[in-house]
């Protein structure tokens, strides 16, 4: 019941509270099936990413990606790695992305551009990150589309007012 409370408040977006009902099934992780790990695992790494514990987010992604090769889990470590501007660890999970996943990493193509261009700019390659921003400046309708896109993780509003920061300029 509480990994079901957990993932109703990931769903709302109630990052901290999927946190807390994930540590209280985690106590215990013997008792969950490979499933019920992965939805933990999740609630855990979006928990600590929304808190800004970068690390602990991408440990548990990574564990959650290992029981599922999941996009959620690859966009997860993405955004964590470019919230830090860590570059390196933004590459590394984008090549097991596009590796693993191929069709979604194409589907995804403007959200992972536009978490890369935030981790270039976090770690100051402002022209480099514009530079990847500028591959999009002839589609329609990006900002609502990043919009939409980022709203279900945390943090994900660091991307789109970067994203406008930098387009603006």
């Amino acid at each position: 019941m509480r990994l079901d409370v957990g993932y109703v408040c990931l769903n709302l977006r109630l990052w901290d509270e999927a946190e807390a009902a994930a540590d209280l099934v985690l106590t215990d992780p013997a008792r969950l099936d490979p499933g019920e790990l992965l939805i933990a695992y999740q609630q855990k790494a979006t928990g600590a990413l929304n808190r800004g514990d970068v690390k602990t987010s991408i440990t548990f992604a990574e564990k959650a990606f290992e029981i599922d090769e999941d996009g959620y889990d690859l966009v997860l470590m993405q955004l964590a790695a470019a919230s830090a501007g860590d570059v390196e660890k933004f590459n590394e999970v984008s090549a097991t992305f596009k590796e693993k996943l191929p069709k979604l990493y194409e589907d995804k193509k403007l959200l992972i551009d536009s978490a890369e261009a935030l981790a270039l700019a976090v770690s100051g390659q402002d022209e480099r990150a514009r530079a990847v921003i500028a591959r999009w400046a002839e589609k329609d309708r990006v900002e609502g589309r990043l919009r939409e896109a980022w709203s279900i993780y945390p943090l994900g509003n660091k991307v789109i007012e970067n994203w406008l920061r930098l387009a603006q300029n």
